[in-house]
């Protein structure tokens, strides 16, 4: 054969070559998958090598001697497969992944669920709340994302009890179920997306992708997401439960006996009161010293009662139009300033709260008018004032919680 052939052989044998590697039936043609270091055999290396069976064929010396190898086998008629033979120092520091096409379609697979996997927690994370269950009586009817659905990202109903693989340090930094996942834990997928959706489509809509800032979003998912269902205990429930209790009953009891006056009821909303009181809390065992509350009118009774601690009796007695002894009020206020008289849901108060553990707080709702976003600076600024009276320094800014609600 002229040195020509002998191109165009190897050539065609290369052309020949990428054609079975992505032919289906390429897995019957070799007993064993193309080692790693064969990546150069693909068509679009057949300039390169056409170039480099050139040089070979005026001087074997002039190329590696990898390449001599190779070419010499190719000539001997040796599948292409078979034809390259790694020297000793590639060799020795590489470890056969697979020896079958199948066990290559497997590690591709893994690959790709792996993937999906991501995006499926990311759609999650992005639109999950857009299927929340808000409304408790059914009415809101709200048609499923595709986005959502397992086959969006090459799962069947067949993967729903096989486990997923998530290479270690795969989450890159995000915390929550993927940093779980990449640290070792393999559930079933179908547990995933029941995890999935008990966090993001269940009964409280979560929607936090927007923020740009990942310390934040890393936060969020931190205490939100978990493979393991964070159960409270019996006390813990039973301490929320009384919370709501106090709510409802409130509530129920002003629906009651004064049905016909205006109070900007919490109705439908009470979990309010358990939730900003747990917030409280939190925030001093963190060591705030201060919480200073700006809110509307909607359920504001209900903070001052619940929250605050104005006592009850007097809210009943501003209900009858009797809570101020008008001659006490005449003879000794005329000329204060600070008692504007105003309606029941516009007023304020504050209130000393001590634990039992001996932390104190001072909470205070702010006073507000019809004009709602008017107490908003009025917050902030009452904030900043008690921060540079306790010292104006770092220490302070962390004991004063300026807490607004919309």
């Amino acid at each position: 054969m002229t040195q020509w052939g002998k191109l165009a052989s190897a050539s065609r044998l290369l052309r020949r070559t990428f054609v079975q590697a992505n032919s289906p039936h390429h897995a019957r043609a070799f007993s064993s998958s193309p080692h790693p270091s064969e990546s150069f055999l693909s068509g679009t290396n057949n300039v390169y090598v056409e170039e480099m069976y050139k040089t070979w064929s005026k001087d074997p010396t002039s190329v590696h001697k990898s390449w001599d190898v190779y070419f010499r086998q190719v000539d001997q008629g040796a599948v292409p497969g078979e034809a390259f033979i790694p020297p000793p120092t590639v060799q020795s520091g590489v470890t056969p992944v697979a020896r079958s096409a199948a066990a290559a379609v497997n590690a591709s697979t893994d690959i790709n669920h792996a993937l999906g996997l991501s995006y499926l927690i990311r759609a999650y994370q992005s639109r999950g709340h857009e299927v929340a269950k808000l409304d408790p009586l059914g009415l809101d009817v709200r048609p499923s994302l595709p986005e959502l659905d397992i086959s969006m990202y090459g799962f069947t109903e067949a993967d729903l009890d096989k486990t997923i693989s998530i290479p270690k340090n795969f989450a890159s930094g995000v915390t929550g179920f993927l940093e779980e996942l990449s640290d070792g834990q393999n559930p079933t997928l179908g547990y995933i997306v029941q995890r999935l959706k008990e966090t993001y489509t269940s009964s409280i809509g979560v929607q936090y992708m927007h923020i740009s800032d990942r310390e934040k979003c890393n936060w969020i998912r931190t205490n939100l997401e978990s493979l393991v269902k964070k159960d409270e205990t019996k006390a813990k429930k039973l301490h929320i439960l009384e919370r709501l209790a106090f709510s409802v009953v409130f509530e129920r009891f002003l629906g009651n006996k004064y049905n016909t006056t205006k109070r900007f009821g919490l109705d439908g909303g009470e979990s309010l009161i358990p939730g900003l009181k747990y917030m409280i809390d939190r925030a001093t065992e963190l060591g705030m010293e201060h919480v200073v509350i700006g809110m509307p009118h909607r359920g504001r009774l209900n903070v001052l009662s619940n929250v605050i601690q104005k006592p009850i009796h007097q809210i009943f007695k501003e209900f009858q139009g009797t809570h101020v002894d008008i001659d006490k009020y005449s003879d000794e206020h005329l000329a204060d300033w600070s008692n504007s008289g105003d309606v029941k849901y516009h007023l304020g108060t504050s209130f000393d709260r001590t634990y039992p553990d001996g932390r104190q707080v001072h909470l205070s709702l702010v006073a507000n008018p019809s004009h709602l976003e008017a107490v908003t600076p009025v917050v902030v600024g009452k904030c900043r004032a008690k921060q540079f009276y306790l010292g104006n320094d770092d220490v302070a800014d962390q004991k004063v919680l300026p807490l607004l609600l919309h």
